[in-house]
C-alpha cells in the first residue's frame, strides 16, 4: 500500500528511466505540463512545429548551432504534442464534422514504425523491383520473401538511396503505392520483435539506417527537408479538413478517407525521422570542433569540457531533457514549473485566448476597429 501511494503522488511527467521510455510515454509526460493545449485546435498545434521548423532553418542559415538545436528540441516537443492528440479517440462531445478530422487509429510509435520498419522505405522498393519480378498480391509477395529481405537489410543496414537518385526521383506512382503496401505488410510481419519500444531506441534505428544520408548531406539540406515535411503534413491535414463528407457511408468516402489518414501518417513519421537526421548533423559539427579544440590544444581543457556536453545531447532524448527536464520530471521550459503556470513573468504577452474560448466584447471591438483603419 505504501508503494502505491509513493507511485501515485508522482508527478504526471516524471518518467522513472529516460532512456527505455516509450515515444507514448514521453507524448503523455509533456502533454500534463501544458494541460492547456488539450483545449486547444488541432492546427493551432501544428502551427508551433511549423513556427519552430521554420526558425531551425533561420538559425542554420545564421550558423547558430547551439540555437538549432534549442529550435529543434521545441519541434519534437510539439511535434510529440501533436501526435498525442491525433492518436487518441475523438470524444463524444465532439462534432460529427470533427470527428473525422484526423485520427491515426495506431500509437505514436507505430506511426513511426510502419514507415520505417528498421529499412529505408525507398530501398525497400529498390529490393522488390531488382528481386520480385512477378507481380503478386503484396501480403503473399511479402511472405513468399520475408527471410530473404531480412537478410538482405541485416547486411546492408544503411539507405543507399543517394546512389541511384535520378532512378529514385523519377518512380512510377504506381509502384510506390505497391511497394506501400508491401512495407505495411513487412512491417505487421516484424513489428512484435524489430521494433523498438523506446523513443531513444526508435531515434538510434533511424540513425543506422540513414546514416549515409546525414554523413553526405549538407545541413542545409538535411534542414530544408524537415521543412519540406512538416510542409507536406500541413498539405496533408488541410486534405483531412477539406474532404468532401456528404456521403459518409458510401465505400469511395471510407477508402478515400483511409488514404489521406495513411498519407497524413507517413509524413508525421517523416517529420520525426529528418528531426533526428538534423540533430546527428549538427552533433558532428560540435564534435568536429571538439576535436579540432584537442588536436591544435587551442585551449586547456576545451576539449574535455565540450566533450563531456556533447555526451548529454547525444541523443533526441538527452536534448529534450537538457532543455525540459528538472531533476527527474519535465517542465515547461520557460517557467521551469509542472504544469506549466501561465501567469508565470516568463510568459507575459504570450498567454493568448486560444483555447478554443470567445474573445471578449471589447477585444473583438478593439480588433474591428483596427481592420476598418487598415
Amino acid at each position: 500500500m505504501k508503494t502505491n501511494a509513493r507511485v501515485d503522488s508522482l508527478p504526471a511527467s516524471f518518467i522513472a528511466n529516460p532512456n527505455e521510455a516509450s515515444i507514448e510515454e514521453y507524448a503523455e509526460a509533456i502533454g500534463n505540463i501544458w494541460p492547456l493545449h488539450q483545449d486547444r485546435p488541432i492546427w493551432l498545434l501544428w502551427i508551433h512545429v511549423l513556427s519552430h521548423a521554420t526558425l531551425v532553418c533561420e538559425e542554420v542559415r545564421k550558423n547558430r548551432w547551439h540555437k538549432v538545436a534549442k529550435e529543434l528540441a521545441e519541434v519534437l516537443v510539439w511535434w510529440l504534442t501533436f501526435v498525442r492528440r491525433v492518436t487518441q479517440p475523438p470524444t463524444r462531445k465532439t462534432s460529427e464534422a470533427d470527428k473525422l478530422v484526423p485520427y491515426i487509429g495506431i500509437t505514436p510509435s507505430d506511426i513511426v514504425w510502419f514507415k520505417y520498419p528498421s529499412v529505408c522505405p525507398v530501398c525497400f522498393g529498390r529490393w522488390l523491383s531488382e528481386n520480385c519480378k512477378d507481380a503478386s498480391e503484396a501480403s503473399s509477395l511479402v511472405s513468399q520473401n520475408i527471410k530473404k529481405i531480412k537478410m538482405f537489410f541485416k547486411e546492408n543496414p544503411n539507405c543507399t538511396c543517394l546512389a541511384a537518385k535520378q532512378g529514385v526521383e523519377e518512380r512510377d506512382e504506381a509502384f510506390k503505392r505497391f511497394t506501400k503496401q508491401c512495407l505495411q505488410e513487412y512491417a505487421r510481419r516484424t513489428r512484435k520483435l524489430k521494433r523498438p519500444h523506446s523513443l531513444k531506441g526508435m531515434a538510434e534505428m533511424l540513425n543506422v539506417i540513414f546514416a549515409n544520408n546525414i554523413e553526405v548531406l549538407s545541413v542545409e539540406e538535411i534542414a530544408f527537408h524537415l521543412l519540406e515535411e512538416v510542409g507536406e503534413v500541413s498539405k496533408s491535414l488541410s486534405l483531412l479538413y477539406m474532404q468532401d463528407i456528404k456521403d459518409v457511408e458510401a465505400d469511395s468516402f471510407l477508402q478515400d478517407r483511409r488514404d489521406r489518414v495513411v498519407d497524413f501518417a507517413e509524413e508525421l513519421a517523416d517529420v520525426f525521422s529528418w528531426s533526428v537526421a538534423l540533430l546527428a548533423k549538427i552533433y558532428r559539427f560540435l564534435e568536429c570542433a571538439a576535436q579540432f579544440a584537442a588536436e591544435y590544444k587551442t585551449v586547456e581543457g576545451m576539449p574535455e569540457l565540450v566533450r563531456g556536453n556533447l555526451e548529454r545531447t547525444r541523443n533526441i532524448v538527452d536534448l529534450i531533457w537538457t532543455i525540459y527536464g528538472k531533476g527527474s520530471i519535465l517542465v515547461c521550459e520557460q517557467c521551469r514549473e509542472f504544469p506549466c503556470n501561465p501567469a508565470h513573468p516568463a510568459h507575459e504577452g504570450k498567454r493568448g485566448q486560444l483555447a478554443g474560448k470567445k474573445l471578449a466584447p471589447e477585444i473583438c471591438d478593439l480588433l474591428r476597429a483596427g481592420s476598418a483603419i487598415s
